[in-house]
């Protein structure tokens, strides 16, 4: 028995009771039978025992520890899990790993695991490094360079893929979570690599200051976003590279130079996944924190664009994006899309700061997930009706917020699904050209619900013209579609969702768009080249040679789709 499972009994009963329902899923008839009575009957004898040897002998005793002191709540909320979770044992009977996956919890261990396909494309490693100082980074780095390693970094750890898994288990891994301090002047904020969305929003919140560009959610690196050349619902500015006004950063001889627009090798930083050098700091434009009036209108694939064009774009409206409909009770989703627009409010900023999220969410949040994750295709698809209609009712509300609290949308509770083996979200990003945005989204809708894919979010965001990235994705005005879905991860299911995923790749190529680099590497090698154009993609290869010829800087992800071959 492992220290682990001493330890954290019921996570390893947890966990067993997961790698039976995946053998039986992976498995013949025979042994999917016989998976499905094993997992069963521990989930209804051995977890709740186990679960509640643990509750009454560690969880209690330490909660009881706390008392008076502002770690109580955290351990209360832990007793109310467990004995959550021996109440509704019964689940156990219908679905095995219903109720232990909420218990899941992986040891510590030299690993990359990135989010989603932990398993799929995760590696363990000699070593995780973690610096504090650029000068600690810049020793690693040397140290790479004399032992002729190969570096790969991680931010958030958050990308869906190899971005940030080593292409060999000797390279060099260097972590950058903390590089994380922050110092905020009238016009700018110079922010650590390691920082994440939420650590700056918070910091620029309490002083009545905003970002600008930043992903939807908080979750992220600030390193990370620059080297996915990140963008949002700041739909004038496009790429976070437009709102970059330096950078810090750690080159291929060790050296730490400062980077600003204009400088070749700046435009190398954004949208390359680290291959050009390490991200130490980000000096970023920022704005007033400001009240907003969200507003919101319907309309049809077809009218997208102009509706964007004539009423939205140029009008002074600092955030949008378009809501695509989720449901397919009656027809294909993405049918429809509602223009979710965050006007001035002209009113004074009221004294509201924006909180930190739960680390994973509220719980009920994550009851939902797992509801999406566990229900027959037909009682999903009348959740996801029901929970349209209830965000549609919201959207047009017009309700009044603050920047930032537009910008802080609740995302944490799918976190959970890191711990897991089976069930997880993924998404998928395309650039489409206007002209060609409607029929896309009419290929893409068919194809979503041909294939049963279990829709969590879709949306629509303008991307304007990047020119200052070697590898943009909007090398011309385009229209991002972003799609969030549960992904189930036995075998058949990722076949599934890999085949259709190919199909949009090659829809992709043959249609002059493009696929974003963040997430699963399903796009061939000749795919990647179609999309992002074989004259951008050799110009970047020629700058490789140029700043790193030695190929100090990579990952899995650069050596499939930017090494010379």
């Amino acid at each position: 028995m492992s220290l682990f499972a001493i330890t954290h009994p019921t996570a390893a009963i947890s966990r067993t009771i997961e790698n039976i329902v995946i053998t039986g899923k992976n498995g013949n008839i025979a042994v999917r039978a016989g998976c499905a009575v094993v997992s069963r009957l521990m989930s209804l004898t051995l977890f709740p025992l186990v679960a509640t040897a643990e509750l009454l002998f560690k969880r209690i005793p330490r909660m009881i520890q706390t008392i008076g002191s502002d770690k109580f709540d955290a351990k209360a909320d832990k007793v109310a899990k467990f004995a959550l979770g021996i109440l509704f044992t019964p689940l156990g009977g219908y679905v095995p790993e219903s109720v232990t996956g909420f218990f899941l919890k992986r040891p510590k261990a030299n690993e990359v695991r990135p989010f989603g396909v932990e398993t799929q494309f995760g590696r363990t490693v000699d070593a995780v490094h973690y610096p504090k100082t650029a000068q600690e980074v810049q020793s690693l780095v040397l140290q790479a360079k004399r032992e002729n390693r190969q570096v790969s970094i991680i931010g958030a750890g958050m990308s869906q893929g190899t971005q940030t898994v080593p292409n060999n288990t000797k390279h060099l891994v260097i972590n950058t979570k903390y590089l994380n301090e922050i110092q905020v002047d009238e016009r700018f904020v110079t922010v650590g690599s390691g920082a994440t969305w939420e650590q700056l929003q918070l910091k620029l919140d309490a002083v009545d200051k905003s970002v600008i560009v930043k992903q939807a959610s908080d979750l992220f690196s600030i390193g990370g976003s620059v080297g996915i050349n990140c963008h949002g619902w700041a739909h004038e500015y496009g790429a976070l590279s437009s709102t970059v006004e330096e950078l810090e950063i750690i080159d291929a001889d060790g050296n730490i130079k400062t980077l600003v627009p204009g400088d070749e090798q700046f435009g190398c930083m954004f949208g390359t996944l680290g291959y050009f050098g390490i991200v130490l700091k980000v000096k970023l434009k920022i704005v007033e924190n400001e009240m907003l009036k969200e507003v919101t209108s319907e309309v049809g694939l077809d009218e997208f664009v102009t509706e964007y064009q004539n009423t939205i774009k140029d009008k002074n409206i600092p955030l949008f994006g378009g809501r695509l409909v989720l449901d397919s009770v009656a027809d294909n989703p993405l049918r429809s899309v509602c223009m979710n627009r965050f006007e001035k409010d002209n009113s004074p900023l009221v004294d509201r700061n924006i909180k930190p999220e739960l680390k994973k969410g509220s719980r009920i949040e994550r009851i939902g997930l797992k509801l999406f994750a566990h229900l027959s295709n037909y009682s999903v698809k009348r959740l996801t009706e029901w929970f349209w209609k209830r965000e549609k009712t919201a959207m047009f509300a017009g309700r009044s917020l603050t920047r930032n609290e537009a910008l802080h949308p609740p995302i944490n509770a799918f976190t959970m699904f890191r711990d897991s083996n089976l069930h997880t979200q993924w998404l998928q990003e395309y650039f489409i050209k206007p002209e060609r945005l409607a029929n896309f989204l009419r290929f893409l809708g068919s194809t979503l619900k041909a294939n049963d894919v279990r829709l969590v979010n879709a949306t629509i965001r303008p991307t304007p013209k990047d020119t200052i990235s070697v590898l943009p994705y909007a090398e011309e005005d385009r229209f991002a579609v972003v799609i969030s879905f549960s992904q189930d991860k036995s075998n058949a299911a990722i076949q599934k969702t890999k085949k259709w995923m190919e199909s949009v790749n090659a829809y992709l190529a043959a249609e002059g768009g493009v696929f974003y680099q963040a997430y699963m590497p399903f796009a061939t090698r000749e795919q990647f080249e179609a999309c992002y154009g074989p004259e951008r993609v050799a110009r970047m290869r020629e700058l490789k040679q140029k700043y790193d010829p030695n190929n100090l800087f990579g990952n899995a992800h650069t050596a499939k789709y930017y090494e010379v071959k």
